[in-house]
């Protein structure tokens, strides 16, 4: 019995299961693709990047928040700012839309809050057109 032939009367093979490998093969170059154009499409979006600076605490129902934000010139950048307790309990939130001047820009918000907060944090920058 020639090599071949005993590979396929022991382990099943034949060109039948060819078909299934194809497919499995044409799903996964499917996904890998669709993939790469999500990737692409991203990047090539404008980004944004905040930094946090500091902020003081002014009352128990205010802090004054800073941090630096960089984009391409001439964006406006939307931020989403939120101040914590001593517990980190979120204790304020507010969102702020700021025009790109120089690079990078510094911001400074007050953000009212339900209770003192003890420090703050930005999140979620994104360039709106």
């Amino acid at each position: 019995m020639a090599d071949a032939e005993y590979l396929r009367e022991r382990y099943g093979l034949d060109g039948r299961n060819n078909r299934l490998l194809y497919l499995l093969g044409a799903i996964a170059a499917l996904v890998i693709g669709t993939w790469l154009v999500w990737q692409a499409i991203s990047l090539t979006k404008p980004q944004a990047h905040a930094s946090y600076l500091g902020a003081d605490v002014h009352s128990d129902s205010e802090i004054l928040i800073r941090y630096n934000v960089t984009s391409d010139k001439g964006n406006q950048v939307r931020c989403s700012v939120h101040a914590f307790n001593e517990n980190l309990v979120e204790v304020g939130v507010k969102e702020v839309t700021t025009t790109i001047v120089t690079q990078p820009t510094t911001v400074e918000v007050m953000v009212v809050t339900t209770q003192g907060a003890a420090k703050g944090e930005v999140r979620d920058c994104e360039v709106v057109k």
